[in-house]
């Protein structure tokens, strides 16, 4: 075998697929099991596990061990990222675009922030235009006014991109489309403790 090839069953990350490493980033949720095998390819997961665990998006990400490791494999410097709410909101979709502001691939963390900070940002017109249908709107209302209820500052701040997304701060995963380039972030509300 040469120096390039892979071992069959290579895993890019740390902890080998059946590990206790990888076992905690392994989830059931109504979305389904992550991570999800690509078809064709000998890797079990394609994004870096750390972004197939469950965490709120709502405040930015900390710098941890594996932030500065690429985020997918093989590793690139721009990913669309489909912003997906569960399907029972029947709320749309949304992609936003990722590049690296620094030499070499996106990192973990990279796109943590992103994500973290798109949820965070202002919401256009444009943007609330397309929940045409009443049931998306009355969710994305409902998340605006529950997360501002007593709280002033954020209500005159008006509806942001996770408002429009029904609350659904909480990251399930990062998988691949079938479109190249096109990631879907799985995302649901986050359940309360």
């Amino acid at each position: 075998m040469n120096s390039d090839s892979k071992p069959s069953g290579y895993y890019p990350y740390p902890g080998s697929p059946g590990s206790s490493t990888s076992a905690q980033y392994s989830n059931i949720s109504s979305w389904g099991t992550l991570p999800t095998p690509v078809p064709g390819t000998p890797y079990l997961a394609p994004a870096h596990p750390a972004l197939q665990q469950p965490y709120n998006a709502i405040l930015p990400p900390h710098p941890a061990p594996y932030s500065s490791e690429s985020a997918t494999h093989p590793p690139v410097a721009a990913l669309t990222l489909r912003l997906t709410p569960h399907p029972r909101t029947r709320i749309p979709s949304m992609d936003v675009t990722l590049s690296s502001d620094h030499p070499g691939p996106l990192t973990v963390y990279d796109v943590q922030i992103f994500v973290s900070r798109t949820l965070s940002r202002p919401i256009t017109h444009s943007e609330l235009r397309v929940l045409t249908e009443q049931v998306a709107y009355n969710a994305a209302s409902a998340a605006f006014h529950a997360r501002t209820a007593n709280n002033p500052t954020a209500f005159a701040n008006g509806m942001c991109i996770g408002d429009r997304m029904g609350g659904a701060w909480c990251i399930i995963g990062v998988v691949p489309t079938a479109e190249p380039g096109v990631w879907e972030v799985r995302l649901d509300v986050p359940r309360s403790r």
